[in-house]
C-alpha cells in the first residue's frame, strides 16, 4: 500500500463494522491460523482461546508464521509482541516493518510456568530444566532454590516433548499446564514464574487493514512506522513535538538499529487514539509531510493488560 493511499485512509475515516472482524464472527470453522511454536506452546493457547475452532497452523520460527498469512495460506497469525517481564520480542519487532501485515488486535495472556517431568519423577531428582530463555529467565528464582540448571530450546511445549522422549527422570521441562496433559507430563511444582502477574502481549496479524467503528465507551491504538530523516531537519525531537502539539498520548514507543539497510532511524509507536479522531489526522498528515516513510500498521481496540 502506497504512503497515498494511507494517507487517503485516514483522511476519509474508513471505517470497518466490527462484525465484519473475522475473529469476532461464528465462521471460524472456516479460519486458518498461523502460530510459531507447536500445541501446548502459549501461542498455540492464545490461538486457541481466540479461535476455538479454527484450524491452526504451527511453524518453527515468527517469520514463517507471518509468511503463512502474507501469502494468504493463512487468515491471521497470533503472535507475541512481548512480554511484562522479558520486555519486546526482538525478532517479531524487526520483522513488523518488512512485512506486508496489519495489526488487527491485541490480547493479553497471563503466563503460569509448571515445572513437568516424566511420569513417576519427583521434584528432588531434577537437574535440569528444559525450556524457552524467556521461560527459563521468568522461573529464575525458583530454578537457582531447588539448585536446578537450565538448557534453552526453542519453545516451551518444544522442551515438554524433549523431555517426554528422553524418559530421564532428572529432567523437567518448563511449560503450562496444557502442555502437560497433552504430552502425558507429570506437574512436579505449580506457577514456578518469578511474577505471580506475570503476562505476555499478543498481536493479530492481517493482510489487510481492519479498522473498527469508533465508540466514546472505548479506547484505541493506532500503531505507526515513522523513518525519521535527519538530513532535512526531521529528527527524533520533531516527530516527538508534532505527536505532543496535538495532545495525543504515546503508548509505547521503539526504535529500530541504523545499519547499512536502514540508514535513517525508524520508530514503532503506539499511539492511544483511534485514527478517525481529528488530532490524530492532522499529527499523521504532517508526520507524512516531514517524513517519505510512514506506514499505518494498524487501529484497533486497547485491551487491558500491563499498560
Amino acid at each position: 500500500m502506497s504512503k497515498l493511499n494511507l494517507i487517503l485512509i485516514i483522511l476519509s475515516l474508513t471505517i470497518v463494522s466490527p462484525s465484519s472482524m473475522k475473529f469476532l464472527t461464528d465462521t471460524q470453522s472456516n479460519l486458518k491460523i498461523s502460530y510459531q511454536g507447536v500445541p501446548g506452546s502459549y501461542s498455540f493457547i492464545t490461538s486457541k482461546t481466540l479461535y476455538p475452532t479454527a484450524e491452526l497452523i504451527s511453524h518453527s520460527t515468527f517469520k514463517e508464521a507471518m509468511t503463512t498469512v502474507e501469502v494468504g495460506s493463512a487468515d491471521f497469525a497470533v503472535i507475541p509482541i512481548e512480554n511484562s517481564n522479558a520486555g519486546r520480542v526482538q525478532d517479531v519487532h524487526l520483522l513488523l516493518p518488512s512485512m506486508n501485515l496489519y495489526i488487527v488486535d491485541e490480547y493479553y495472556l497471563p503466563i503460569q510456568h509448571q515445572l513437568l517431568g516424566i511420569k513417576g519423577s519427583k521434584l528432588e531428582d531434577i537437574t535440569v530444566a528444559y525450556s524457552h530463555p524467556t521461560a527459563l529467565a521468568q522461573s529464575s528464582k525458583f530454578l537457582s532454590e531447588h539448585g536446578i540448571a537450565t538448557k534453552n530450546k526453542l519453545n516451551t511445549a518444544i522442551a515438554c516433548v524433549e523431555v517426554a522422549n528422553e524418559g530421564d527422570k532428572t529432567k523437567a521441562a518448563v511449560a503450562s499446564s496444557l502442555a502437560a496433559e497433552m504430552y502425558n507430563m507429570e506437574i512436579l511444582a505449580k506457577n514456578i514464574q518469578n511474577d505471580p502477574d506475570n503476562r505476555t502481549r499478543f498481536i493479530i496479524l492481517a493482510r489487510s487493514i481492519d479498522v473498527p467503528e469508533y465508540s466514546k465507551e472505548k479506547e484505541y491504538i493506532t500503531s505507526l512506522l515513522v523513518e525519521l530523516q535527519e538530513e532535512w531537519g526531521f529528527t527524533y525531537d520533531v516527530m516527538i513535538d508534532i505527536i505532543n502539539s496535538f495532545e495525543l498520548k504515546i503508548r509505547k514507543q521503539e526504535l529500530y538499529p541504523i545499519d547499512e539497510e536502514n540508514k535513517h532511524a525508524k520508530y514503532y509507536l503506539e499511539i492511544l487514539s483511534h485514527s478517525s479522531e481529528k488530532p490524530f489526522k492532522l499529527a499523521f498528515q504532517y508526520l507524512s509531510k516531514y517524513s517519505q516513510n510512514v506506514k499505518l500498521l494498524g487501529v484497533y481496540e486497547a485491551k487491558p493488560g500491563f499498560y
